[in-house]
C-alpha cells in the first residue's frame, strides 16, 4: 500500500530540484575545495564526496521522473473518470429516454382501451358455448367429459349482466 510511488506522489514537485542543485553545487564546491585538503585527506574525502553528489544528482532526476509518471498516470485515471460519468449520465439518459417512451404508449393504450363495456361493445361480442361449458367446469373444479363437444356456437350471454 505504502510503496515508493504512494511516497513519491507526497513530495512536491520542485523537491527533485532541489535534490539536484544540492547535489551540483556540492560536486562543484569539492573541486574548489580539494587543493585546501591535504592529500591523505584528499582522496578518500574527495571520492566520498564526489559520489555522494553524483548519487544526489543521479538520485533528483530520477525521483523527477517518477514523479513525471505519476502525473501521466493521474492524468490518465481523472480522464477514465471522466469517461466512466460521461457513459454513466449517456446510460442514465438513455434510460429516461425509454422510460418516457414506454409511459407515452402505456398511457396510448390506456386512453384506447374503454374502462366500462357498454351495451353496444357488448352486442359486438360473441361468446361461443365451449367457452361457457369450460368456464362452468372450471368454476366447479372438475373435468369436462372428453367425450362432449361445444362447437362455436353463439350463447347469446351479455357480458355486462353475465346472463
Amino acid at each position: 500500500m505504502f510503496g515508493i510511488d504512494w511516497f513519491l506522489g507526497l513530495v512536491p514537485q520542485w523537491v527533485p530540484w532541489v535534490i539536484i542543485g544540492i547535489g551540483v553545487t556540492l560536486f562543484v564546491l569539492v573541486q574548489f575545495t580539494q587543493r585546501f585538503i591535504p592529500i591523505f585527506y584528499r582522496i578518500p574525502v574527495v571520492i566520498a564526496v564526489e559520489l555522494l553528489s553524483l548519487v544526489l544528482f543521479a538520485g533528483g532526476f530520477y525521483v523527477d521522473g517518477r514523479q513525471a509518471v505519476l502525473v501521466n498516470a493521474k492524468a490518465e485515471i481523472e480522464k477514465a473518470i471522466s469517461d466512466q460519468k460521461d457513459i454513466t449520465n449517456q446510460v442514465t439518459a438513455d434510460l429516461q429516454k425509454s422510460l418516457d417512451e414506454e409511459k407515452n404508449k402505456h398511457d396510448t393504450i390506456i386512453k384506447l382501451v374503454p374502462k366500462y363495456i357498454t351495451k353496444e361493445d357488448d352486442s359486438k361480442c360473441i361468446i361461443p358455448q365451449s367457452f361457457v361449458k369450460l368456464h362452468n367446469y372450471a368454476a366447479k373444479d372438475s373435468v369436462p367429459e372428453s367425450t362432449t363437444r361445444a362447437y362455436g356456437i353463439a350463447t347469446g350471454i351479455e357480458l355486462i349482466t353475465g346472463k
